[in-house]
């Protein structure tokens, strides 16, 4: 829309004013202020190398900006563009924030390791900001005043008194260096990121700070720098650290904000299943499932193998009514487990790794299919109703009951990994017959609501859907640009 021409080296960093104004600093020792609706330079202050972390007061009339390689702190009266003060900060200041009602000035210093207040109009001492083990790269008043965040390369936020300077609460975390702060609008969430590829979003109160959730992808992967809230507080833009995108996330009540960051599987994927009263099942790592309350995400159950051989349970299916839980291992058992009391009912070794299991309809039948080219039908006593074999040479995974569950789709697969032709299989298991359909590298079947559909993915292209009836491909997916990895219908 516009740009604004004047810095003669890098831009380090910008800000808006409530007012609207934009400040740049940069490494050719300007602070500048710009008018964004005409492009025209309203003031600026030159000094020598790099300046960083301009913040403008609430009524848009004074501005702050650090100059790392002198050591000081400017305040600078934005209307006039005189230097109301300037203060001495021995070891690099990184960052400043003024607080809301414009008396004071918090400052992150590079070393020592701490950060400080002063005093807006005199550079007085007000709190020194003790705490950190290293670099203090950010720091942030709330927009209520009551805070002072603090963010630092020792990969913790303190969350400080604004009257006192007294830590209150600590996120110690993160995995990496913090160097992105934001305050929502409301003063009672704080955004932070860094390094770790991560930003978390902290719900902050008097009596505790605690990660509400977690926001994380592929744009930020390599680490967050920047950080902002929109004025009504439901979007948060990120900056990469790398510098080459920026992001722009849905925090509101609506949004797709990830909530939380459970314990899963080390050496191969895992799973996940909402029971019927909205309780979650997961692949909690080693052999145990856990079910945890979404609330809370307190765990409210643990099932752990009995057998201590056992390997990482790699999938979950759970009866319709919510009764039974079964989970598939990466090595030849599947386990089906009471969650009522977290009995485990009976445990199955079908051979050749167990890694897919489906209830029926009605919550009578449990499928398991194996590596090994078997499909089981069993009982909920663990009794076997009846089985498929594969073809020789061949496995059988991604089982799924049709909705009338007279009829169970799975994927045959060969063990040979170098041939990628597979076959979807439709079994009748009452009457013993089967229909097969090739699919190619298409597996994990999914049936429409109706039962007449058939929804596949694919790891190697688009997913497809087949007619029931007539065994034809319908229509094809396209748009996503590498194998797609799950497939569901919705329940209309």
């Amino acid at each position: 829309m516009r740009s604004f021409v004047g810095h003669d080296i890098d831009i380090n960093d910008v800000a808006f004013s409530p007012s609207g104004l934009l400040a740049t600093t940069g490494d050719d020792g300007a602070l500048r202020v710009w008018d964004p609706g005409d492009g025209s330079l309203v003031m600026e202050v030159m000094g020598d190398g790099e300046v960083w972390g301009p913040s403008f007061s609430a009524d848009s009339g004074r501005l702050s900006a650090s100059w790392l390689d002198e050591e000081v702190v400017r305040i600078v009266d934005v209307t006039s563009g005189d230097v109301v003060v300037e203060v001495d900060v021995p070891g690099g200041p990184r960052s400043t924030s003024i607080s809301p009602d414009g008396r004071s000035v918090a400052v992150g210093t590079f070393l020592p390791a701490a950060a400080r207040v002063v005093e807006a109009d005199t550079g007085d001492l007000v709190h020194a900001l003790p705490g950190h083990d290293e670099v203090v790269f950010t720091v942030r008043y709330s927009p209520d005043g009551a805070w002072v965040a603090t963010a630092s390369v020792d990969g913790t936020v303190h969350l400080r008194d604004a009257q006192t300077g007294e830590t209150v609460h600590v996120v110690s975390e993160f995995g990496s260096e913090v160097f992105g702060l934001a305050w929502a609008p409301d003063s009672r969430r704080l955004a932070a990121g860094g390094l770790d590829g991560e930003i978390r979003v902290v719900d902050v109160s008097d009596t505790e700070a605690s990660t509400a959730f977690v926001l994380a992808g592929a744009p930020i992967a390599r680490g967050v720098y920047g950080l902002a809230f929109s004025p009504d507080g439901t979007r948060l833009v990120s900056g990469d650290y790398p510098v080459t995108a920026a992001t722009l996330w849905d925090v509101g009540i609506g949004g797709d904000a990830e909530v939380a960051n459970l314990p899963s599987n080390t050496s191969t994927w895992g799973d996940a299943a909402y029971l019927p009263d909205g309780t979650l099942a997961t692949t909690t790592g080693g052999r145990t499932v856990t079910v945890w309350d979404p609330s809370d995400l307190t765990d409210l159950v643990r099932l752990e193998s009995s057998d201590t051989w056992a390997d990482e349970m790699r999938s979950i299916a759970v009866s319709p009514d919510g009764s039974l839980l079964a989970a598939g291992e990466t090595d030849d058992d599947a386990r089906v487990w009471d969650l009522t009391d977290g009995r485990e009912v009976f445990s199955k070794s079908p051979g050749g790794g167990v890694a897919w299991a489906a209830f029926s309809p009605d919550g009578t039948l449990l499928a398991l299919a194996a590596g090994s080219g078997t499909l089981n039908l069993y009982e909920r006593d663990g009794s076997q109703a009846a089985q498929l074999l594969a073809d020789a040479g061949n496995g059988l995974a991604d089982p799924a009951f049709s909705p009338d569950g007279s009829t169970v789709a799975v994927v045959q697969f060969s063990n040979d990994r170098q041939i990628p032709d597979n076959q979807l299989l439709l079994w009748d298991w009452r009457t013993d017959t089967t229909q097969s359909w090739d699919v190619g590298t298409g597996t994990g079947p999914v049936y429409s609501p109706d039962g007449t559909q058939l929804a596949i993915r694919n790891i190697a292209g688009p997913a497809e859907i087949w007619d029931v009836d007539s065994g034809e491909r319908l229509r094809t997916l396209e748009g996503h640009t590498a194998g797609v990895v799950e497939v569901a219908f919705s329940p209309d």
